[in-house]
């Protein structure tokens, strides 16, 4: 119960009417105060207080105004008693309800059943539930104990269910190699228990390493195996997420022996629910790959270019002071020889110096582009390949359609040893090429052949910052998903309640219109 009342929330709830006053009675202090708190508790939330100490002084006080008797007797009240459950059944008697029997239990369990979100029976929104339906049915609270005891039978009830349904959804294959995936050599775990033996879950329960290409290998196997389950969404369709998760859980922290010993149906969703939370994890690591190798093998060139022009390079320090000079020297002579007037104040090897440096600033962005591509071709290429053939990529808006055509295209060609895509191809380069690397991409002088490995490279930058952004989605991700799912399912329908929610405009405010400002203002003599 809140401790914050207000006094027109205090005076709305607990003030006594004359029926009510009729019903207290003559009884002492004590007793008077204890019935009238519990008369006005069990109207306002349908149950009983548990203990006195629980009552809001300022309750107490405001009743005990009103029954002219001094607050201070609170301290006395004894809810445990036999008056006190006297007075209890007196005011559920007063108010309309009857007590709470055992025929009432199944009609709870039933209608608690189908509203069970979580597999945890201690959930605080199953038993204000359960008890907004007791007080519809206008009966009185079981204790504690009794009312756990209802709220477990339906978790179980409703887990059964769940249980059943999903093991029906599962083919009797799918079943066959979910048991294979915990199964190991029951002769080395018995007789050598220091020895650990894996089970094919065990490795895909493993998470991505480093960004490299046998990592990339790896994580494709995974999503080849799990694919191979033949699991879909469909199977857990009646499922809650949260108890997916739960189901999830427990499978990941369970051994391979635990859960063997586990009866067929729950060893099998246990099973499913891991192994196909387990898809979508993989998923996203692949496209978190796919991102990090783009975005490694732009950095490792920059950092390879950075490094090869400070080896061959000597930096010239103080560049504004050699100008000086050379400005002041040619001013004091301007019809001197170079060699008699600017090489004694600047020597001729630190000209030579400065002269590579500002060549080699101005290649530097077209050595980093020349590198990444060779970085690419010669050893990301296959992972690359690989990763855009496993994942299915989609778009929901037509403007970013040019790096779909693009994708499509490459899946078009990637079992083709040809260095340029062919003359009559239509190769999209809008929206997927850069301005910068337009000229690495178009391979001869004319512009007309597509260096195939340069507009790889090109396609997978751009894809990366779509996936980043959203604007491209991949099909079977979690954190990469459709951005449309995030969006609740009747969003349309009530689009101005989920504004009103999130206290945003449902449309767009015009900008106000103002007055140009004093300082741009047209100057006026």
């Amino acid at each position: 119960m809140k401790h914050d009342w207000s006094p027109e929330e205090l005076a709305g709830h607990f003030t006594l009417t004359r029926l009510e006053r009729d019903f207290l009675g003559f009884k002492s202090d004590v007793a008077l105060l204890s019935l009238a708190a519990l008369l006005k508790l069990f109207q306002l939330q349908g149950q009983f207080p548990a203990r006195p100490q629980a009552v809001p002084g300022v309750i107490v006080d405001l009743l005990a105004r009103q029954l002219a008797v001094d607050p201070a007797i609170w301290s006395e009240v004894d809810w445990t008693s036999r008056t006190a459950r006297r007075h209890r059944e007196e005011v559920a008697g007063f108010c309309g309800f009857r007590a709470f029997r055992a025929a009432d239990e199944l009609e709870l369990i039933a209608h608690l059943a189908p509203l069970v979100a979580d597999l945890n029976p201690d959930s605080e929104g199953l038993k204000q539930q359960g008890l907004a339906f007791l007080r519809g049915q206008r009966l009185v609270p079981p204790p504690a104990e009794r009312l756990a005891r209802c709220l477990r039978a339906a978790v179980n009830e409703q887990e059964a269910r769940w249980l059943q349904s999903v093991q029906h959804r599962i083919s009797a294959q799918s079943c066959q190699a979910l048991d294979a995936l915990i199964s190991t050599d029951a002769a080395a775990e018995d007789l050598q228990p220091l020895l650990v033996v894996r089970s094919t879950l065990a490795t895909l329960k493993d998470t991505a390493g480093r960004v490299k290409v046998d990592t990339v290998l790896e994580e494709l196997a995974k999503l080849a195996e799990l694919r191979a389950l033949g699991l879909s969404a469909e199977v857990f369709i009646s499922v809650p997420p949260r108890v997916i998760g739960q189901y999830r859980r427990r499978a990941a922290s369970e051994p391979p022996r635990e859960l063997r010993r586990h009866p067929a149906p729950l060893r099998h969703v246990l099973l499913a629910a891991l192994c196909w939370q387990r898809q979508t994890e993989v998923t996203d690591d692949l496209v978190e790959l796919l991102i990090r190798v783009a975005h490694h093998i732009g950095t490792h060139a920059e950092s390879k270019v950075e490094a090869e022009l400070l080896r061959q390079l000597r930096r010239v320090r103080g560049k504004s002071a050699l100008l000086f000079k050379l400005a002041k020297a040619a001013r004091a002579q301007p019809e001197g020889a170079v060699r008699e007037v600017i090489y004694p104040v600047v020597p001729e090897p630190v000209l030579d110096d400065l002269i590579r440096e500002m060549e080699a600033e101005g290649s530097y962005d077209r050595q980093v582009r020349l590198v990444t591509r060779n970085s690419y071709g010669h050893h990301y290429r296959r992972a690359v390949s690989l990763l855009l053939d496993a994942l299915s990529f989609r778009c929901n808006n037509e403007r970013h359609r040019p790096i779909m055509r693009a994708l499509e295209l490459l899946a078009k060609y990637r079992d083709r040893r040809i260095g340029t895509f062919p003359l009559g191809e239509t190769v999209p380069l809008g929206g997927v090429v850069k301005d910068d690397w337009q000229a690495l991409v178009l391979d001869d002088a004319e512009g007309r052949r597509v260096n195939r490995v340069t507009y790889e490279m090109c396609v997978l930058t751009t894809l990366r910052d779509k996936i980043r952004c959203k604007e491209v989605w991949i099909e079977g991700a979690g954190r990469f998903r459709n951005p449309d799912d995030d969006l609740p399912g009747d969003f349309e329908q009530k689009r101005a309640e989920y504004y009103s929610a999130l206290a945003q405009p449902g449309r767009p405010r015009p900008l106000p219109i103002t007055s140009a400002p004093a300082w741009n203002t047209p100057w006026k003599r």
